[in-house]
């Protein structure tokens, strides 16, 4: 169950969520889980795996959107309403990546080279990562 949301947030690039586990027991335990840009959620783990790096930038470089996901455990006796973000989201376990795979439309190239041929200047302005955008400005 959801007990707590961090929103989104585009200077801080991740969120987060704190979570509650009941088990058979009705013993509850919380869990604070984030998603966000590879380079920040980087930053806040304990341990960042050997090939953090490597593996994220292997699937930027073939054009895809990736998202670290991270977890901790918070224990049974937490505070949830006066839990700070800052107190949340640190100390987390790398979980894995996801990545997300956008084509171009096919309609895309034939539309840049008109513009092109038509003496516009072209600029790409994206929030992806800047490898991901070089994939897909040369596409």
């Amino acid at each position: 169950k959801i007990m707590r949301r961090f929103h989104f947030n585009s200077n801080l690039k991740r969120m987060s969520v704190v979570v509650s586990q009941q088990d058979n027991n009705y013993n509850v335990e919380y869990f604070v889980m984030t998603k966000g840009a590879p380079e920040v959620i980087k930053t806040m783990l304990a341990k960042v795996p050997e090939s953090y790096d490597e593996t994220h930038k292997q699937y930027t470089l073939q054009g895809g959107r990736v998202i670290a996901l991270a977890k901790r455990a918070l224990g049974k006796d937490v505070t949830v309403r006066d839990l700070q973000r800052e107190d949340a989201e640190r100390d987390l376990e790398f979980c894995g990546f996801v990545v997300f795979s956008t084509p171009l439309k096919k309609e895309s190239k034939a539309a840049v080279t008109m513009l092109r041929d038509s003496s516009h200047y072209i600029v790409m302005i994206t929030g992806d990562s800047p490898l991901t955008a070089c994939y897909v400005a040369n596409q």
